[in-house]
């Protein structure tokens, strides 16, 4: 944007502004564009729901971690219980009930970036947030991670099949080799 705008001004022969001056204003134009997606996102999920995604950020007493940094851990190793595990993450993250919300209005490369910057940072980063940004970002987390928790739990039993398939298969060959 501060090229166009630059060529833009030279091209037409423009003096003014200088370049800080037109460098703020593209700062300032992002930053009410940013703002006004926040307010979208946020503006999404009925209250009932912002009380829930609130909950994510809440480390309860007897517990070391948030349930917004367990939704983030995916599986470690392939076995039944595991498969379990990324059901049930799955499950909880579905039971926010986002996937009704109307998400039309949101840049979808916006919104991947959003849930991208939503995983990396800490939980206690997004409650140190405005509103309208802590609500939107965990809109976002929420949504893509439920994706994310789904192709998990696919990836998990895709893996855990092939495992059991692969001893059956060598199991038989065994058999078949000890048979008269």
């Amino acid at each position: 944007m501060f090229d166009m705008g630059t060529a833009w001004l030279i091209q037409n022969r423009v003096l003014l502004p200088g370049a800080t001056i037109l460098q703020r204003l593209i700062i300032e134009i992002r930053e009410r564009v940013s703002n006004q997606l926040w307010k979208r996102l946020a503006f999404l999920p009925t209250q009932e729901q912002k009380r829930a995604l609130e909950e994510l950020l809440v480390v309860p007493q007897d517990q070391r971690n948030s349930q917004f940094d367990r939704f983030r851990k995916g599986p470690f190793n392939i076995s039944g219980p595991s498969f379990v595990e990324t059901v049930e993450r799955y499950s909880n993250l579905r039971a926010y009930g986002l996937q009704n919300l109307d998400f039309s209005s949101i840049p979808a490369a916006r919104f991947k970036s959003i849930a991208r910057q939503a995983g990396i940072l800490s939980q206690w980063q997004i409650s140190r947030m405005s509103d309208e940004k802590r609500i939107g970002i965990l809109v976002a987390f929420v949504k893509a991670f439920e994706i994310i928790a789904l192709d998990d739990a696919l990836d998990v039993l895709d893996l855990l099949i092939t495992d059991i398939a692969g001893k059956a298969r060598c199991y038989l060959a065994r058999k078949s080799v000890c048979a008269p």
